[in-house]
Parts: structure tokens; C-alpha cells; sequence
């Protein structure tokens, strides 16, 4: 790569405990920080992509703990390009496939809804909680973090509080970020 300024390199994010149950043969959570602040060394612009996120007890503590480890690793929050968020949601054969397996159980033990887009999610104050959680441990850190949400309705930017971030919308949004990052 000519340019690593114009290059973002993404990762998929998790808690310790999701990558082991669900991640199996994946980088571990510290392997993908250091990837990411080699990448920042190499002047490369990051992204984290916490999609999907599950809840299960003690989810808050551990999500903000990632998001620590995030702001502790990578030395110039600016060269951040993007967090997206995203609570779990599938298509419904997903959960048949896998309901029997103790493995997957604790995947679907949540409450979970049919969305209008055919896919089981969590309950909408479910992922409101999630996304309010991120937003505040994020804002502690760098509160101009370009932060959005994947596949949600508006009423979900709405109560999770991140309608003020997109007042002209999640496409301007994003690609002021773009703008941005190419001139900087």
C-alpha cells in the first residue's frame, strides 16, 4: 500500500469472553489491539466494528473494558476513523440450526423480536442500553469519535441518544469523516 494514509484498516471487536465462545480460531482481543496500533504506527487510520454485541451478565462492565483497552492502545484517537455498533440480530433458521447446541444456547437467551427487516434481534431497550453504555465510555475518552449504528431504526438513534450525531444524516455523517481524514 502506496498510501496508508488513505487506507482503513477495520476490526471486529468483542469481549474476551464472545471471542472464545463464539470466535473460535480467531485473534484474541489483545492480538487484534496491538494489530490495530501497529497499523496506527504504520500510519494507517483504524476501525473498530463491535457488531455483533451480545448481552449476558456482566456485558456493560466487560464492553467498556474493550473500549479502555481501545484508548489505551492506539496513541492519536484521531487517527480513529470509525466505531460502528450494532446489537446481535439473525435470520430465525439460525436459531433452529443452533438452539440444541449448548454451545450456541446462550447466543438466543435473550429477549428476542422479529425486526421489520425478517431478523431476530434483541429487544429494542436491550440495544438502547448497549448503545448508551458505548456512547458514554467512548465520549470519556474522545468524544469526536465518529460513532454510529449499524441496521438500526431511527426511534433507536433517537433513545440511545446518537440522533445528535447525524443531524443531516448517517450518509453526510460518514462521509464528512471521509473528508476529513483525506485532508488531514
Amino acid at each position: 500500500i502506496k498510501n496508508p494514509r488513505k487506507t482503513v484498516i477495520g476490526f471486529s471487536m468483542n469481549t474476551s469472553r464472545i471471542i472464545a465462545s463464539y470466535e473460535k480460531d480467531t485473534a484474541p482481543l489483545e492480538r487484534r489491539l496491538e494489530a490495530a496500533a501497529r497499523c496506527e504506527t504504520m500510519g494507517f487510520w483504524v476501525a473498530f466494528h463491535f457488531d455483533p454485541m451480545f448481552r449476558y451478565s456482566g456485558w456493560e462492565n466487560e464492553y467498556r473494558r474493550v473500549v479502555q483497552a481501545i484508548y489505551a492502545t492506539i496513541n492519536n484517537p484521531e487517527k480513529i476513523a470509525w466505531i460502528s455498533l450494532g446489537g446481535f440480530r439473525t435470520m430465525p433458521s439460525l436459531k433452529k440450526l443452533h438452539y440444541d447446541n449448548p454451545e450456541y444456547r446462550s447466543m438466543f437467551a435473550g429477549e428476542m423480536v422479529l425486526g421489520e427487516d425478517k431478523k431476530l434481534r434483541y429487544f429494542r431497550p436491550i440495544r438502547v442500553e448497549f448503545y448508551r453504555a458505548m456512547q458514554d465510555e467512548i465520549e470519556k475518552y474522545y468524544p469526536e469519535t465518529t460513532l454510529y449504528l449499524c441496521m438500526e431504526s431511527p426511534e433507536v438513534w433517537k433513545e440511545s441518544g446518537m440522533i445528535k450525531r447525524i443531524p443531516r444524516g448517517l450518509p453526510r455523517y460518514l462521509d464528512s469523516r471521509a473528508e476529513k481524514m483525506l485532508f488531514y
